[in-house]
């Protein structure tokens, strides 16, 4: 997960067929950092799904998103020009409507959350007890099979680094300064 407005980004291990993981990282300025994130996601081949919701103790879900698509193949029609075209501004689209939603929100007065670490610097280092607490307890509408006995804990690797805009993958990609 990448946070490009904050220039953070955060990776870690999930079991892909359906996990629940602490929200590790601020991503958008309008959620605290009370939330989970339930992630799933299947392998690659000729589709692509992912899904990913934000699980809040007190609201419930409070954001949904997800990703389907199918492997196309380049064409007379579709040329690997067009594609590289596609992929290159596909960065600028989604920061686009990134920010044109958080307006839409602000006009809405939906309330602003500041970074965690300006009150809490070692916001990050609460992830890791907050997961190894969330392995043990009933996920998922309480379905106990879904429970993680200690010696099947996942051991997540939670690692935090800085992250670069969607402009600087930008210039690494074409190797030019746009």
């Amino acid at each position: 997960a990448s946070n490009t407005p904050w220039g953070e980004s955060v990776t870690f291990v999930f079991n892909p067929s359906c996990d629940l993981v602490p929200k590790s990282e601020y991503i958008s300025p309008f959620m605290d950092m009370h939330g989970s994130w339930r992630l799933k996601v299947k392998e690659p081949g000729e589709n692509l799904f992912a899904f990913i919701s934000v699980q809040h103790p007190q609201v419930g879900t409070m954001f949904r998103a997800s990703l389907t698509a199918n492997k196309v193949e380049t064409s007379s029609v579709i040329t690997s020009d067009d594609l590289e075209a596609f992929f290159w501004l596909m960065p600028h689209r989604v920061s686009i409507m990134a920010y044109w939603n958080a307006l839409k929100l602000v006009w809405k007065n939906v309330p602003f959350y500041e970074h965690p670490r300006k009150e809490n610097p070692s916001y990050r280092d609460e992830a890791i007890p907050r997961d190894e607490k969330m392995q043990f307890c009933p996920i998922f509408g309480g379905n106990k099979s879904n429970n993680l006995r200690r010696e099947e804990r996942i051991d997540r690797c939670f690692t935090w680094k800085d992250a670069k805009g969607p402009w600087s993958y930008l210039i690494a990609y074409t190797g030019k300064i746009l």
